[in-house]
Protein backbone atom coordinates (compact mmCIF):
# COMPACT_ATOMS: atom_id res chain seq x y z
CA UNK A 1 0.00 0.00 0.00
CA UNK A 2 1.21 3.34 -1.08
CA UNK A 3 4.23 2.25 -3.63
CA UNK A 4 1.92 2.62 -6.25
CA UNK A 5 0.47 6.20 -4.62
CA UNK A 6 3.94 7.38 -4.50
CA UNK A 7 5.59 5.91 -7.56
CA UNK A 8 6.51 9.48 -8.85
CA UNK A 9 8.16 10.23 -5.26
CA UNK A 10 10.16 6.92 -5.56
CA UNK A 11 11.46 8.07 -9.17
CA UNK A 12 13.08 11.21 -6.92
CA UNK A 13 15.53 9.10 -4.89
CA UNK A 14 13.44 7.90 -2.54
CA UNK A 15 13.61 3.96 -3.99
CA UNK A 16 17.56 4.18 -4.61
CA UNK A 17 17.68 5.09 -0.46
CA UNK A 18 15.77 1.98 -0.08
CA UNK A 19 17.46 -0.17 -2.50
CA UNK A 20 20.62 0.64 -0.86
CA UNK A 21 19.58 -0.08 2.83
CA UNK A 22 17.65 -3.02 1.42
CA UNK A 23 21.27 -4.84 -0.06
CA UNK A 24 22.65 -3.55 3.17
CA UNK A 25 20.73 -4.60 5.72
CA UNK A 26 18.94 -7.79 4.24
CA UNK A 27 18.58 -9.44 8.03
CA UNK A 28 15.95 -6.07 8.21
CA UNK A 29 14.78 -6.39 4.91
CA UNK A 30 11.10 -6.65 6.72
CA UNK A 31 11.70 -3.92 8.69
CA UNK A 32 13.01 -1.63 6.01
CA UNK A 33 10.28 -2.26 3.85
CA UNK A 34 7.40 -2.14 6.42
CA UNK A 35 9.37 1.60 7.52
CA UNK A 36 10.18 2.48 3.70
CA UNK A 37 5.98 2.25 3.03
CA UNK A 38 5.09 4.60 5.84
CA UNK A 39 8.27 7.15 4.92
CA UNK A 40 7.15 6.68 1.38
CA UNK A 41 3.32 7.45 2.08
CA UNK A 42 4.18 10.16 4.12
CA UNK A 43 6.77 12.03 1.70
CA UNK A 44 3.80 12.38 -0.79
CA UNK A 45 1.02 13.46 1.34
Amino acid sequence: MGWEYCDRCTRSGMRLRLTVAYFLHPVSRRLILSMGKMAMFEECE
